[in-house]
């Protein structure tokens, strides 16, 4: 007994920094979370030192635990988030610059984000560069306006799996004024039109993003691609997946020929294109440095037309899946 107590006296001589330097060499999550059982000053000084929580299993999850994670800068959760939530991580951890919120099915009902705790958010996390959001109902159209307006620092919003998003959400991005979204993707948003994408392209969004992926978005046609391909000027990443009953064709292929700074095309679905969209490409963007066409089927695309893509920077040309 008085070797513990020895032994713990001096274990308490170490200050908050010292004992933090200490930490940061301990790189095993396990033994991490045996440093942190040690005493009060070691649980404490160990939640400081977190950078990044993940929280997988919603039910094991207590919000009020955020208050010893004041450093935070990237926080993920299965859990649904209500707006008491949203306001609740704002104060506990106004550093945060990436956040993920996920919600599935199985989990059941859980709490809806609106405009209050996506404010909260915004305006109480300043260096808020990332939001990932999916789930059916997690977030809306007002939500998403609430938030780019808040959030001075977003460069990165995906939402996906939400029948709520539809075209003013993307109308509020592209109008965004107080922040400069460079990567913008959307899954299974089944409300997006051609309209939306006309948004995109004629706000603010048509200088600032680089990177755009379109998931299953089952709603855009041609049409969508040619208003969305007209003035894009920074775009450098194009991902289009097509949904099981989208079909596009030459007209979108030879209107994505006209980004020119375009730098990675990624095209997956039923492109019923032809020779006439390859050799458009080839032509015209010449900064191209990865194409991948998988799972097309009902093209007309012959080697030739493929051999005839050869930009300065071009080092690969996937195909998978398809018929060509």
């Amino acid at each position: 007994m008085a070797l513990q107590t020895q032994e713990s006296g001096k274990i308490s001589l170490l200050n908050d920094d010292l004992l933090g330097l200490i930490l940061t060499r301990v790189k095993v999550k396990g033994d991490r979370k045996s440093c942190s059982e040690v005493c009060k000053q070691w649980l404490r000084v160990e939640g400081l030192r977190h950078s990044s929580l993940v929280v997988l299993q919603r039910h094991d999850f207590v919000i009020s635990a955020l208050t010893r994670f004041p450093n935070l800068t990237k926080f993920e959760t299965w859990k649904p988030m209500t707006d008491t939530d949203l306001e609740f991580l704002a104060k506990a951890c106004p550093q945060l610059k990436i956040t993920k919120f996920s919600w599935r099915q199985e989990d059941g009902d859980g709490g809806a984000m609106s405009e209050k705790g996506l404010r909260a958010l915004g305006n109480g996390c300043p260096k808020l560069a990332g939001v990932w959001v999916s789930g059916e109902g997690r977030v809306g159209d007002s939500g998403v306006g609430v938030l780019v307006h808040c959030a001075a620092n977003l460069k990165c919003l995906c939402l996906g799996g939400n029948s709520l998003i539809s075209d003013e959400a993307l109308e509020a991005i592209g109008s965004a004024s107080s922040c400069s979204i460079g990567i913008l993707k959307l899954v299974d948003c089944c409300n997006i039109t051609d309209r939306g994408l006309g948004f995109l392209a004629n706000g603010n969004t048509s200088q600032t993003l680089k990177k755009l992926i379109l998931v299953r978005c089952d709603r855009i046609t041609d049409t969508g691609i040619v208003l969305l391909s007209s003035k894009m000027c920074s775009l450098e990443l194009l991902e289009l997946s097509l949904g099981a009953k989208q079909r596009f064709t030459d007209i979108a292929g030879v209107a994505i020929s006209a980004i020119q700074t375009l730098k990675v095309l990624n095209l997956d679905g039923r492109w019923d294109v032809s020779n006439r969209t390859i050799f458009a490409l080839g032509e015209n963007c010449r900064n191209l440095r990865k194409i991948r066409f998988k799972g097309f089927s009902r093209v007309n695309v012959t080697w030739d037309a493929l051999s005839a893509i050869r930009g300065p920077y071009l080092t690969s040309i996937d195909l998978e899946g398809g018929d060509i």
